[in-house]
């Protein structure tokens, strides 16, 4: 999803979609969700719980309730940067604030997703 997202922005060179995605890897470290066994995947998810607990509990209560945790919808998301599940004209919006603020801005826009459907569960 990540690379089809570069060949979207830049579809006519595959040298610069190969460049930025190996960039957007390395320095933002999203190439650790990636590692074996997917320890910092599971370290990040983790934590995602713990932030959406704090920040709406209503939520969390109900998705406890129901059996689910963060790792059924967010481990999509950070692996893909939301390139998986919104539209690209969004996915590159978010994008564009996650280079400038980093891991902040997926935080963010996590729980601003669970926010709106908060008054639905």
């Amino acid at each position: 999803f990540i690379v089809a997202t570069m060949m979207g922005v830049f579809p006519e060179d595959e040298g610069l979609v190969f460049q930025c995605t190996l960039a957007l890897l390395l320095r933002y470290s999203l190439v650790d969700l990636y590692r074996p066994k997917f320890a910092k995947l599971g370290v990040v998810v983790w934590q995602f719980d713990k932030i959406v607990e704090g920040f709406l509990p209503k939520v969390h209560s109900a998705l406890v309730k129901h059996g689910v945790n963060s790792e059924y919808y967010a481990i999509q998301w950070f692996m893909t940067l939301y390139a998986s599940d919104l539209p690209q004209s969004v996915v590159r919006r978010i994008w564009d604030r996650f280079l400038i603020a980093g891991w902040r801005i997926v935080v963010q826009v996590g729980l601003a997703l669970l926010c709106t459907v908060q008054d639905s569960l």
